[in-house]
């Protein structure tokens, strides 16, 4: 690979990495368990794993946002591209596949969609709880 090409993928991988490192580890916002209160109310792991991964993607969303608006207004589909079909411990771009797409609808339906029409759901059925409805999730 030449360095031309080479420095093109630091900077596609580069912030993959940096998200991936950023969501991967939030040791630093860990606290120890002595210094955790005494009493654990019912739902006090549920309301802090939820408060950690809200955070996590405020932290991804305007990326997220660009990084759509770039490929919707992309014209030439033709190139295969490099994607991250499985996080597994131990995940490698070398080892990620490069797939083909006839179109960013392409690329949506069969990247993205299965995973962000569940959280569609799931936001519009909390949306209606936190506002008083008795809806079953």
């Amino acid at each position: 690979m030449s360095l031309s090409k080479k420095a093109k993928w630091v900077d596609v991988i580069s912030p993959a990495n940096e998200m991936n490192r950023m969501l991967g580890h939030t040791d630093p916002i860990r606290r120890r368990l002595d210094d955790m209160p005494e009493r654990v109310p019912p739902g006090a792991k549920e309301a802090a794993l939820l408060t950690i991964w809200v955070k996590e993607q405020e932290f991804v969303f305007q990326p997220i946002v660009e990084a759509l608006a770039v490929l919707a207004s992309l014209k030439d589909w033709s190139e295969s591209f490099l994607v991250a079909d499985k996080l597994t411990p131990g995940f490698s771009w070398k080892q990620a596949p490069f797939r083909k797409y006839a179109s960013f609808q392409d690329f949506y339906k069969r990247e993205l969609e299965s995973t962000w029409g569940a959280w569609d759901k799931l936001q519009a059925t909390y949306a209606k709880i936190a506002k008083g409805a008795e809806v079953r999730p």
